[in-house]
C-alpha cells in the first residue's frame, strides 16, 4: 500500500512539473487587437507636416509572434520607422510598443490604430485603418 501511495504522489508531482514547464516556454504575443493588416492613412511629423496616403500605399502587418512587416509602395519616408522590411515589435507596457528599437504609445480599437511618439513636443503620429478581409 505504501508503494502505491508513493507511486501516486510521484505521478501527481510529475504532472505539476510538466504543466509548469509548458508555461515557461510560451512565447510572448502581441495584443490580439493590434494583430492584422493596417493601412497607413496619415503621418503627422509635427509642425503641420501631415502626409495623407491612399489605400494600399503603405501596409503594416502585425503578427502574433511579435513581427511587423512594413510595405511602403511610395517614395515617402516613414521616418522614424523604416520604410520597408520585417522588424521586431514588442508590447512593453499598457499602451506602449517598441518597433525596431523605437518606443511608441499606441491606441487601438476595432478599425483604427494610432502610433505616436513625443506628440506633446511636436513628435510623430501615424494613423491607420484596419484592412478588412475580403470574402
Amino acid at each position: 500500500m505504501a508503494k502505491l501511495l508513493k507511486l501516486v504522489l510521484l505521478l501527481a508531482a510529475s504532472c505539476m512539473v510538466e504543466c509548469n514547464s509548458d508555461d515557461d516556454h510560451s512565447q510572448p504575443q502581441l495584443e490580439n487587437s493590434i494583430v492584422g493588416a493596417w493601412e497607413l492613412k496619415s503621418l503627422d511629423k509635427g509642425w503641420g507636416q501631415v502626409t495623407s496616403f491612399k489605400a494600399g500605399d503603405v501596409i503594416y502587418t502585425f503578427s502574433e509572434d511579435q513581427l511587423l512587416v512594413i510595405s511602403n509602395n511610395t517614395s515617402i519616408s516613414l521616418s522614424p520607422l523604416p520604410d520597408t522590411g520585417t522588424y521586431q515589435c514588442v508590447v512593453n507596457t499598457d499602451h506602449q510598443i517598441t518597433i525596431n528599437g523605437i518606443v511608441f504609445d499606441y491606441y487601438v480599437d476595432m478599425t483604427n490604430l494610432r502610433l505616436s511618439k513625443d506628440v506633446e513636443a511636436d513628435g510623430v503620429c501615424y494613423q491607420f485603418s484596419k484592412i478588412r478581409p475580403t470574402n
